[in-house]
């Protein structure tokens, strides 16, 4: 071998002993890097247990590997938080020399979980969260300069809120943060971030917006959300739970949001539902629990009507060819009401003033066959409810609401039809306004009665007319009632919707009920 290769020959035997070196030490420190990874998690996180299952050094890319990592909950382990197969670290090396550390992760099919409980057992310590929160950022803030960049590839997440339902899923799951940094120049939303996730049923989530991670004393975030296509079945396991049933449906949104502490700014440009069956089923047993929850459901919603520190807006919504329905279980017989190919126009609603007055149109089919047609004007509650109600009920079929006459009158209908006309206003705590039902042609029987013999249900009905007649119309055939419902709000601090809510109530069991209850008592 000639004597000039002989250099080239040691450099390239010392650099391979080097190389050869660095790999043995690597391999050798990765172990106690994997245990000394867990165990700082461990005390800074001591609510969580954390596991690595490898850590696989790679100091000529300035990169780290964590395989296998888990996170689980302590004192609720299951399911796991999150089963993360692979974690990829990277430093990029260009940056380091102009005082900059530039990190790059990326997350390769996670799984995320959770479970109701152990989503109230993260709420509770949600003040000591805030609290090392703002810990975290100014130790973060005090550090050489820092720009993160993190990206999520074929994520899946689930949701289960209760033992005995199924769970919420979100497949192909894929986030993008950018110029996640300390050092933001001034910019109020120096970070972007991008998500997009995909229902089992081909719904899509997507999400565009800029954000400033470390801003004190909370994070704040600009931007937008897109709804595709998503089925409302999916929501049925938390639903079911509030015993609303959704049975099919499927919604598309776009919107606005800004959260900047301590105001949040919620848009919604345009929502459309179509084709849903939606129910509320009142049960016995439940009864507590639904009045329970409406109060606190009434209460939240009157707090963010009169937050100036919250806005939320519908520019334009509506709802396409549904049905919407009440179920009592609690009665017998069971009832259902409902209306059947709603369609609904809403324009401009706000719980702002400055927003000015919101507007919306309803049509429908009552029960099936009654022709509806209700409008409302809604003015921004300031602080007391603020609207006007317009309902027209026209040609609905009796013998629909037989059940329901059953369950609160004992009576039957044969025959006839049933129409509604109403006007009310409410506003400074005060409601005017009236309730007219008319009845057509109706004929009604009891039904106990009637299984003891015909001639009884022949001498009731004849009993019965003869009373409607003396109520009728001559010309028109028609049996109307007008009740008042002018008067002072009972409850001052009622929202817009209990005041609503009392409203049709009132209009229904106080001023349509009676009138078939004196023709079952004649």
């Amino acid at each position: 071998m000639s004597r000039p290769h002989r250099p080239w020959i040691i450099v390239s035997l010392i650099l391979g002993v080097s190389i050869l070196a660095v790999f043995i030490i690597t391999y050798l420190v990765s172990e106690p890097v994997r245990k000394y990874a867990e165990r700082e998690a461990t005390e800074q996180l001591p609510d969580y247990e954390i596991t690595i299952g490898k850590v696989d050094l790679q100091p000529f890319r300035l990169g780290i590997d964590l395989q296998n990592v888990v996170v689980r909950l302590r004192g609720n382990p299951d399911p796991p938080l999150a089963e993360i197969p692979d974690v990829k670290t990277k430093v990029r090396l260009l940056p380091l020399f102009a005082g900059t550390i530039d990190l790059n992760f990326e997350i390769e099919e996670p799984h995320l979980a959770a479970t109701s409980q152990q989503v109230d057992t993260v709420l509770q310590k949600k003040e000591e969260v805030k609290q090392a929160a703002v810990a975290w950022q100014n130790t973060l803030r005090e550090m050489m300069p820092i720009r993160l960049s993190l990206s999520i590839l074929n994520g899946h997440v689930s949701y289960k809120s209760d033992p005995n339902v199924d769970s919420i899923e979100l497949h192909q799951l894929e986030v993008n943060a950018t110029n996640v940094t300390n050092r933001p120049e001034n910019e109020e939303y120096p970070s972007e971030l991008r998500m997009r996730t995909k229902f089992p049923d081909g719904g899509r989530i997507e999400l565009d917006t800029r954000a400033d991670f470390l801003a004190k004393p909370r994070p704040r975030v600009d931007g937008g959300i897109t709804v595709q296509h998503f089925q409302l079945p999916t929501l049925l396991p938390v639903t079911g739970q509030y015993n609303v049933q959704l049975r099919q449906g499927a919604i598309d949104m776009t919107g606005h949001f800004t959260y900047s502490f301590p105001t949040t700014m919620v848009s919604i440009n345009d929502l459309l539902i179509e084709d849903a069956k939606v129910d509320y089923v009142h049960t016995a047993h439940t009864k507590e629990k639904e009045i329970k929850r409406a109060q606190k459901g009434a209460e939240n919603v009157k707090e963010v009507h009169q937050d100036p520190l919250m806005v939320v807006k519908v520019s334009h919504g509506k709802i396409l060819h549904s049905d919407v329905g009440f179920i009592n279980q609690s009665t017998s017989p069971d009832y259902r009401v409902f209306l059947a190919d709603m369609n609904l126009d809403l324009e401009n609603f706000s719980n702002r003033p400055e927003e000015g007055m919101g507007t919306v149109k309803l049509t429908g089919n009552f029960m099936g066959s009654g022709q509806t047609v209700a409008t409302a004007s809604f003015r921004p509650e300031k602080p007391n409810p603020d609207f006007d109600v317009q309902v027209r009920i026209v040609k609905t079929q009796v013998k629909a609401m037989n059940k329901l006459l059953e369950a609160y009158g004992h009576i039957n209908a044969s025959q006839g039809t049933f129409a509604f006309f109403s006007d009310m206003t409410v506003k400074n705590k005060h409601i005017d306004g009236y309730v007219k039902p008319f009845l057509k042609d109706v004929e009604v029987y009891d039904p106990q009665q009637d299984r003891d013999t015909n001639l009884s249900k022949k001498l009731y009905e004849a009993v019965v007319n003869s009373v409607l007649d003396l109520l009728e119309n001559i010309q028109t055939g028609q049996v109307a009632t007008e009740t008042d419902v002018s008067g002072p709000v009972k409850n001052p601090q009622a929202s817009t919707w209990q005041v609503l809510e009392k409203l049709v109530q009132n209009a229904f069991f106080n001023a349509i009920l009676p009138g078939f209850e004196l023709s079952k008592r004649v």
